[in-house]
C-alpha cells in the first residue's frame, strides 16, 4: 500500500486528525473524479422541496481503466470502508460537539462508497454487494438527521437494488418520488435467481424501507406519495421477509413496526392534511405487523397514544378512532395464544376509550357499542 494511503488510513483512525479528512480523501482519489456522480449531495439536510435532486450519471469508464483502478485503490477503499462504520457510530451527533467531525466521516463515507461502485463491474461477488454497504451508510444519514441525503440515497438504493434483482427484460422504470404510480417497488423473490434465497437481500431491503418511512415522519412530510411508497414496500416485503430465520425476523419485524408507529402517529395528528384512506391503510398495516412482530401487548397502548392524537373537531374523526379500535380488538382476539399477554392492556385502552373519547359523541358512542357487542364472547373469556 502506498505511503499516502497508509497516512490517510492512519488519520482516519484518529479522532484528532478528522478535521480536512474528506479533502485528503478526495485528493488522494483524485483519479475517480470523471467516473464519480456530478452532484454528490452534502450531507447536512438541504430545502424541503430540493430533496428530488439526484446524482447525475457519469461516464462508464473502459475495462482496463476500471483494472487498474482497482488494482491501486480496491485495499484502501476495503480497508477504509471496514475503518468507518465503527467511527461514525461512535462519534457524536452533528448537532452535538465535536466540530464537523460526524460530516467529515460521513462525506468520506460516501466519496468511498462511490469509488468502489465505480470499479464493481469488474470486482467478483454479488451483483448488489456495494448495495449492502450502502445501506449501512444511509441508516448513519438517517439517524444522524441527514434525512434529505438519506431520503435521496435510500430512493435511489432501492431503484438499484430492484433493477439487480430484475430479470433482463423487467422493465426498471425509475420509481423516485412516484412510488403510489409504479407498484413493483421489489421484484418477487422466485424471479430474483439466488438472490431471492439470500438473507441480505431482505434485511436491505427492510433497513431501507425503515429509513424512508423515518425520513418521511422525522421530516414531517405532508405529501402523500412518500407514505404509499411504504405502504406498497410493506406490501412487497412478505415473500422476502420469510427467507429470514424466525429470530431474524422478528428482529427486523420490529424495526420495521416502530418506523411504521412513527409514521401512523403523524398522519393521525395531521389526518385532516391526508385522504382518509391513506390514514386508514396506514393504521392498519401499522397493526398486522405487530401481530406479525409478536408485539401484540404493545398494541393497545400505541392504539391509545393514536387515538389521544386524533383531532376530535375532524369531521373525520369518529370514523378513523372506530376503524382503530375495530382494528385493535380484532387484532387482539384473533391471536389467541397471545391474548393473556395483552388483555389487561386491551382492557385499559377499551376503559381509556370509553371514559374519554365517547364524551359528547352519539355516533361513537353507537358504533362502539354496536363493535364492543361483537365482541363480547372473546371478552367474557
Amino acid at each position: 500500500m502506498e505511503a499516502a494511503a497508509a497516512d490517510l488510513l492512519a488519520a482516519l483512525s484518529s479522532p484528532s486528525s478528522h478535521a480536512g479528512l474528506h479533502s485528503r480523501f478526495a485528493a488522494y482519489l483524485q483519479p475517480f473524479t470523471p467516473y464519480l456522480p456530478t452532484a454528490n449531495p452534502n450531507p447536512k439536510p438541504p430545502p424541503r422541496r430540493a430533496t428530488k435532486q439526484t446524482k447525475q450519471p457519469p461516464p462508464p469508464p473502459d475495462a482496463a481503466t476500471l483494472r487498474s483502478l482497482a488494482k491501486r485503490f480496491l485495499p484502501f477503499i476495503a480497508r477504509a470502508l471496514q475503518l468507518l462504520p465503527p467511527l461514525v457510530r461512535a462519534s457524536p451527533g452533528s448537532g452535538d460537539a465535536g466540530g464537523g467531525a460526524p460530516d467529515e466521516l460521513l462525506e468520506t463515507y460516501g466519496l468511498l462508497l462511490d469509488c468502489l461502485e465505480a470499479i464493481s463491474p469488474c470486482l467478483a461477488g454479488k451483483p448488489y454487494s456495494v448495495l449492502l454497504q450502502r445501506g449501512r451508510f444511509v441508516c448513519f444519514l438517517e439517524s444522524r438527521g441527514h434525512l434529505g441525503r438519506a431520503n435521496a440515497e435510500a430512493a435511489a438504493a432501492l431503484d438499484a437494488l430492484c433493477s439487480s434483482l430484475s430479470p433482463p427484460t423487467t422493465s426498471t422504470k425509475s420509481r423516485r418520488g412516484a412510488a403510489s404510480v409504479a407498484p413493483a417497488l421489489l421484484p418477487d423473490p422466485g424471479s430474483a435467481g439466488d438472490a431471492g434465497r439470500d438473507p441480505e437481500v431482505t434485511t436491505l431491503a427492510v433497513e431501507l424501507t425503515v429509513c424512508l418511512a423515518n425520513c418521511a415522519s422525522k421530516d414531517k412530510v405532508k405529501e402523500a406519495a412518500p407514505y404509499e411508497r411504504v405502504l406498497s414496500l410493506v406490501q412487497q416485503l412478505q415473500p422476502w421477509l420469510l427467507i429470514l430465520a424466525d429470530d431474524v425476523r422478528r428482529k427486523y419485524l420490529i424495526l420495521l413496526v416502530n418506523a411504521l408507529t412513527r409514521c401512523t402517529f403523524f398522519l393521525v395528528a395531521e389526518s385532516s392534511t391526508f385522504r382518509t384512506d391513506l390514514v386508514h391503510r396506514f393504521c392498519g398495516s401499522m397493526i398486522e405487523e405487530c401481530v406479525k412482530a409478536q408485539m401484540i401487548e404493545r398494541l393497545p397502548a400505541i392504539a391509545r397514544k393514536i387515538c389521544s392524537s386524533v383531532d376530535l373537531s375532524w369531521g373525520g374523526s369518529t370514523e378513523l378512532l372506530l376503524h382503530v379500535l375495530k382494528e385493535v380488538t380484532d387484532s387482539v382476539v384473533r391471536v389467541k395464544a397471545d391474548l393473556p399477554k395483552a388483555v389487561d392492556e386491551l382492557m385499559l385502552f377499551v376503559a381509556y376509550f370509553t371514559r374519554c373519547i365517547l364524551s359528547g359523541n352519539r355516533d361513537l358512542c353507537l358504533g362502539t357499542s354496536e363493535l364492543l357487542y361483537k365482541q363480547g364472547d372473546y371478552f367474557s373469556e
